[in-house]
């Protein structure tokens, strides 16, 4: 049985406009996406949809994303998955300190060249062709 190639990128973002730009940005480069409009429920849906990377905003109503990435990397069946975060607060003093459990972090509003970049690290290179 021949097994799809596809990766999956789970974007957590609750300003829709922002969520439908990087959804399409990844489907460009052949990714399937699974749009999350904050983080409530997020844990099950990254359990059941299995992402290769998640796309995941800092500021959102609910639990925050930093929060939620501790959750992440806490779960073992979760810990390993490639976590982007995503803030207009990058160069704040009060970033939380857990964004050093991220792969990476990019300022909004997010340069799509840049957000290439990193997938293209952090995913095998074929699949951004």
């Amino acid at each position: 049985m021949e097994q799809s190639s596809k990766k999956r990128v789970v974007i957590i973002e609750d300003e829709r406009s922002v969520a439908e730009l990087y959804s399409e940005f990844c489907r460009s480069f052949g990714f399937d996406t699974l749009l999350l409009r904050g983080s409530k429920n997020a844990m099950q849906e990254i359990g059941y949809y299995k992402p290769d990377l998640i796309l995941l905003d800092i500021i959102m109503p609910g639990i925050m994303g930093t929060d939620l990435l501790k959750l992440i990397r806490a779960n073992k069946a979760t810990a390993d998955i490639p976590v982007i975060l995503l803030s207009s607060f990058v160069d704040s003093d009060e970033v939380d300190p857990a964004v050093k459990l991220s792969n990476a972090m990019l300022a909004k509003p997010v340069n799509l060249q840049t957000l290439k970049n990193h997938i293209e690290k952090l995913l095998p290179l074929e699949v951004m062709q």
